[in-house]
């Protein structure tokens, strides 16, 4: 786990010092909440509109595999503006379609 940290300090990611803990840089933070955005538009296009539930892990990485007009495509489709689902990420509005899709 230490390995990783120090990588993820090494691309200021992160802030991290062994034994004081890991806090996210601004950079890490606008890093998560795009990530988070991401997996949280694809579940809600997924679960309204194919009936279908994805948890947090499968609803990143087809985020991640999608281009920005892809997942700009899927948000204008479930007609909610994710950005403004969750306070931070893992922490989600309780009207949040990603908040009751799948863990």
């Amino acid at each position: 786990m230490t390995e990783a940290f120090e990588r993820l300090a090494a691309d200021a990611l992160v802030d991290y010092e062994k034994g004081a803990g890991v806090v996210l840089t601004d950079r890490g933070t606008q890093i998560a909440r795009e990530l988070a955005r991401r997996q949280c538009v694809v579940r809600a296009f997924f679960a309204t509109e194919l009936g279908v539930e994805y948890g947090a892990g499968d609803g990143y990485r087809f985020g991640y595999a999608l281009s920005e007009d892809g997942v700009e495509a899927l948000r204008r489709l479930v007609d909610f503006p994710a950005e403004q689902c969750w306070q931070s990420p893992g922490e989600y509005a309780d009207d949040c379609p990603c908040e009751s899709t799948a863990p």
